[in-house]
């Protein structure tokens, strides 16, 4: 609460989501925390959801919060967001990944 009051004091109420933010990763890095989401095109069970953060904390050394964001785009498969970077296992990013070949092609 004393940084509340702080806060206010010093007329940074402005900066508070900023702050926010910054603690929440620092936080995530004393705990060793990635935040990491799952976007696929229904959502993802319990089992699947579990395996999938096993297997992102075994490749990334880190304890895993999954968040799964349900786009009906997706058609199948799943998209990654961690960190910086998307890795794209969907059916629709593999389409498209086929139809930029086949544009590029010379026939």
């Amino acid at each position: 609460m004393n940084f509340l009051y702080v806060i206010i004091d010093k007329r940074r109420e402005r900066y508070i989501r900023e702050i926010d933010s910054y603690y929440h990763y620092l936080y995530n890095e004393e705990k060793n925390i990635l935040e990491a989401t799952a976007i696929t095109a229904v959502p993802m069970d319990r089992k699947a959801e579990d395996k999938l953060k096993i297997i992102l904390s075994n490749k990334l050394g880190k304890n895993i919060v999954l968040k799964n964001l349900v786009d009906k785009e997706v058609v199948g498969g799943v998209m990654l967001k961690v960190e910086n970077k998307i890795i794209d296992g969907t059916v629709k990013g593999q389409l498209e990944s086929i139809e930029k070949n086949l544009k590029s092609m010379k026939v």
